[in-house]
């Protein structure tokens, strides 16, 4: 059985050195966003990891993106978002990675709490038979 770890280790390799840690200014995280980051980062984090046999998980691939502040007021920074989705479509591919099967929802955007900034979420499915 793959622990959560496993897991977000698989992912985090699977992004290494792609489109997707290239184009944003900050890291590729996989345990917490950097304290008082100013910069685009990259969180995964395992929300569910079920199963014995059949394992399956749920993981998010979280994209940072920083608001547009306009009449004092943040708001989404649409082409930023858009140009991160379209790139993570793109990386984020259905695949098998280690036995495992991945399997990404399309990206959706939405804003961040307590924070002038709005995340790119990455869903993947990650299913995994244990022998």
């Amino acid at each position: 059985m793959k622990s959560d770890i496993d897991i977000k280790d698989e992912i985090f390799q699977m992004l290494k050195g792609t489109e997707l840690e290239s184009e944003v200014s900050g890291e590729l995280c996989k345990t917490r966003r950097p304290k008082n980051s100013k910069l685009e980062d990259i969180v995964i984090a395992v929300v569910a990891n079920e199963g014995t046999e059949r394992q399956e998980a749920v993981v998010n691939v979280n994209v940072y993106v920083e608001d547009n502040i306009i009449d004092g007021q943040p708001e989404e920074d649409t082409i930023r978002c858009r140009e991160i989705s379209n790139i993570c479509k793109s990386v984020i591919k259905e695949c098998h990675i280690n036995g495992a099967w991945i399997r990404p929802s399309p990206p959706r955007v939405f804003e961040a709490q307590d924070i002038p900034w709005h995340i790119v979420n990455n869903k993947i499915k990650y299913q995994f038979q244990n022998y």
